[in-house]
Parts: structure tokens; sequence; C-alpha cells
């Protein structure tokens, strides 16, 4: 009897391994264009993974990295860089306007030794920039820069144990939670991955261990805890304007989770996130934007998500067609809408989408896109 029960637990684990086996590699489906008629690219930012807003309408910061040809920690790719392709990390000002026009500017950076952005968000109170940063050879940090003009200067820098694979990032907006001189914000970030190199990465990857996870940094205490575990490469993390729900992508779960946030209101408590429900989504889904204005999630992503590891892991990617894009929207009713699909020929590798409720234009990012880019909707 109990040998029969093993079999059938071991079957329904395989089965169940096998589905999100077929859906990342997306067997059986095929992405047409949709939608992607009505965008344009615009030149400067390139290989770019996050956006967020700024202070003003139509403003956003990019991080982008061309290293990211050869570098993808997140990926566990690192492959030989030709000589005179090293590329540079980079992060962006993009300022959007009614009347169509896109300002682009470089923003100056601090000499920050093996820094590789990803995540990114802005604390308006302080005009500081968060950004996940994933360096090479060093541990992972979570990097506060001041905007100056075109210049940005390092202000702070966390660095735990706890902080090992981060990548999405939420401001809590609650004064409460912020430092005591309020100049840092507390904030939650996922962990994408439990292991960061090592075979035992690959293990994680390849068996689509649930073993990523949702991380506090508590600004009250300067301390960094787990508060959510059990995510299969978690990755964008989201919110509602006071946080009383969070929403979180795994990217080879293929879904994204909403949770009600409970937000301590003592100094000595922390949060708590229970599961209130969930969508499966068509693709290897990366980054979230909450839409105030509607409730709605946009959501990007990979329909074809081995496709894009295949790609990414390549040393010749002019040999390989770039793998398609996938934007949709999650509506409060549970209903899904597609915004934006592409095979790849026009658009591919989209990361993050953010519709702007100044201009009404949604942009996005690629992951191994040299341009940005920007829609009609």
């Amino acid at each position: 009897m109990l040998a029969r029960s093993l079999r059938i637990l071991a079957l329904a684990v395989f089965a169940h391994y096998l589905v999100r086996v077929v859906g990342l590699l997306g067997i059986f489906r095929s992405v047409q264009p949709f939608g992607v008629e009505k965008c344009q690219r615009i030149k400067g930012p390139t290989l770019c993974e996050d956006a967020t807003h700024g202070t003003q309408g139509g403003e956003f910061y990019l991080t982008c990295d061309s290293t990211r040809n050869y570098l993808n920690r997140p990926m566990g790719i690192k492959l030989a860089t030709p000589l005179g392709q090293e590329g540079e990390p980079q992060i962006w000002r993009m300022q959007l306007s009614k009347n169509d026009s896109t300002r682009m500017s470089k923003l100056k950076l601090p000499q920050t030794e093996d820094f590789h952005p990803l995540g990114i968000a802005m604390d308006k109170q302080t005009n500081q920039l968060l950004v996940a940063n994933t360096p090479s050879s060093k541990p992972s940090s979570i990097d506060f820069f001041s905007v100056h003009g075109d210049e940005l200067r390092l202000e702070k820098r966390i660095q735990d144990p706890l902080v090992y694979a981060p990548n999405s990032i939420f401001i809590l907006p609650h004064a409460h939670m912020r430092s005591e001189d309020g100049r840092v914000p507390s904030f939650l970030f996922s962990n994408d991955h439990y292991y960061v190199e090592g075979m035992m990465k690959h293990v994680e990857d390849k068996l689509l261990l649930p073993l990523a996870s949702v991380m506090l940094y508590d600004a009250r205490h300067d301390t960094v805890t787990k508060i959510k575990g059990g995510f299969t490469f978690a990755n964008g993390v989201t919110g509602n304007a006071d946080a009383s729900v969070i929403y979180v992508a795994e990217t080879h779960g293929r879904r994204i989770s909403k949770f009600a946030a409970t937000i301590p209101s003592h100094n000595s408590e922390t949060i708590e996130l229970k599961k209130v429900s969930q969508v499966d989504v068509p693709m290897a889904v990366d980054n979230l934007e909450y839409q105030h204005a509607t409730g709605d999630v946009i959501a990007a992503g990979h329909p074809l998500g081995f496709d894009c590891m295949r790609y990414a892991s390549s040393s010749d990617k002019s040999k390989l067609a770039m793998p398609p894009s996938m934007i949709l929207r999650w509506k409060p009713d549970g209903s899904k809408e597609m915004i934006m699909t592409d095979d790849g020929s026009t658009w591919g590798t989209t990361t993050t989408a953010i519709i702007d409720p100044y201009t009404g234009k949604l942009i996005a990012t690629g992951l191994y896109e040299p341009d940005m880019l920007v829609c009609d909707i």
C-alpha cells in the first residue's frame, strides 16, 4: 500500500514538472504579432531590464547593461567576452511628452566597480533611485543613488547575507516604516533564486525548484528578513498605493500571485503576506507594474521561455532569431487581456512594460534589444 502511494505521488510530481516544462518550451504554441504595429523604437538605451516612474509626468528611469550579452547572473550565464565588446552598465532617464517627442538622457554613474543593475524603483520622497546590483564576482546589493541633473551619486549600499539574488524592488509607502531620519524607505524585493552559482544553481533551474523568495528590508532596524518563500524563479514584485495588496511574478512558474499584506503598526512587528489568488499566464513572466487608475497588473515576459534561455546562452546571437515577447494585463475581475505580442521579428525579450498615465503610451524594455519601445494603445 505504501509503495503504491509513493508511486502515485512520484507520478503526480513528475506530471506537474512535465506540465511546467512543456509550458516553458512552448510546444504547439505559435506567437502571432498583435499590437506591435502601433509601436516605435527609441534609440539610445540598450539591453534594458527594468523601468520605473520618475517624479514628473512622463518621466522614467531605466536600468540597462550591454554586458548582458555575455554575463547574465540570474540565468547563470557567464560567457567569454570578445575583445573590444565588453559593454557597460547604464542608467537612463526617459521623458515622454504629449506631442509624441521623446527625450533620452544617459546618466553619469559614479565609479562603481562590478556594477550590473536589474530592478529599479524611485523613492519620490528623497528623489533617490534604488537599484538591485548583481555583480559578477562580488556580493549582490541594493544601491541608493541620488539624482543631480544628469549625474547619479551613490548614497547608500545595502549588503546582507539575505541580499543574494535581488531582482525586483517595491518601495513601501508608509512613513512609519522609514528610517529614523526619514532618508531610507523600507521595501520588498525578490531573490530570484536560492543558489547564485555552481552546479546547484543549474539544478534549481533545470528542476524548476521553488526555492526563490520575497524579502523585506526594514529601514527601521536596518535588517533583511524573508517574508515569503516557495517561488519558482521569483521575479517582478509590485503592489497598490497603500501596499495592502502585493503581486509576485514567478518566471518558471508562469504565474502571478496576489497577496493581502498586513503592514505592521508597531516597531517590533514585520509584514505578513497571505495568498488571495493567482493567475496562470502563457509566458515566462518577468516584471510587473500596477496601474493605480484601474487596478490592472501589467505583466511582461517571454511566451517561449526556453527560447529566451537558449538565446541568452549563445555566444553568437547573430545566428539565432530574437525570442518573442508578450505583454498582458490582469484585471481586478480576474480576466486577462492581451496588450501586445510579437514573434521576435519586430520586438523580442520584453521584461518590463508600463502604461504612462501622463501620455497614455506604453513603454517596454527588451532584455536583448538595442533600443526601447514606445507604443500607442
